[in-house]
């Protein structure tokens, strides 16, 4: 009987002290757990690199307008500081067909800038009218998808081929269809150039006005490109 009361009596104080125990235990874990958590969130983080988004190509556009100049007399004629240019030419008048890394002459970087007084200085002075980039671009192609309206009336007059074509077969007047340069369509046009030529791919100057339709003036692009037909 005495043996039992003790078993007894010393079960409930072992199940009082394990009662007191458990809260503190808990709680002992939950403060080393919140250590933890803010050991974690002070802690330096590796950064991610943004994500850089994908390049988008250039679709049906391989043609771009000359990038960074790379002798003095590219530099001053894509500025059109002309007495620069004609100092560096005087200096040194084989300059004048010195070609950057697409292939462009000081003549393609004056004429797609649209600078008429380089220009005729450059042309003045021996410039290849002709002369192609890597992509087959003459000044002309150049000057006609950028608009340059004068500088391509000038160019005709001074005999530049408004047939030479790229190296997906399109000629100036495709570049300036395709970019809604009225102006520059209309001086091809009354040119003589052949408003059914095709590229590579079939298409006439019409089909890519129809297709890409830039600018305010597209449909007068449109237009024109239907009439000379």
């Amino acid at each position: 009987m005495k043996i039992a009361l003790a078993v007894t009596l010393t079960f409930c104080l072992l199940s009082s002290a394990q009662a007191q125990v458990s809260p503190r235990a808990h709680q002992m874990k939950g403060d080393a757990r919140a250590v933890r958590d803010a050991s974690r969130s002070s802690s330096p983080q590796p950064s991610r690199p943004a994500a850089t988004p994908a390049a988008r190509p250039s679709v049906d556009n391989p043609s771009n307008t000359p990038t960074a100049p790379v002798s003095p007399l590219h530099q001053s004629a894509a500025s059109g500081n002309t007495e620069a240019v004609r100092a560096e030419v005087s200096s040194n008048p084989k300059a004048v067909s010195r070609k950057d890394s697409e292939g462009f002459t000081p003549l393609h970087v004056a004429a797609a800038a649209g600078h008429l007084e380089t220009v005729e200085l450059l042309v003045s002075s021996g410039a290849d009218l002709n002369a192609q980039g890597l992509r087959g671009e003459t000044a002309l192609y150049l000057a006609a998808g950028a608009g340059q309206s004068k500088v391509v009336e000038a160019l005709l007059a001074e005999g530049a081929n408004p047939t030479l074509a790229n190296k997906e077969g399109r000629t100036p007047l495709h570049r300036a269809a395709m970019e809604g340069s009225l102006e520059s369509v209309k001086a091809l046009l009354k040119a003589g150039v052949d408003v059914k030529a095709t590229d590579l791919q079939g298409r006439t100057a019409l089909d890519l006005a129809e297709r890409y339709k830039k600018g305010e003036q597209a449909s007068q692009v449109i237009s024109e490109l239907l009439k000379a037909r």
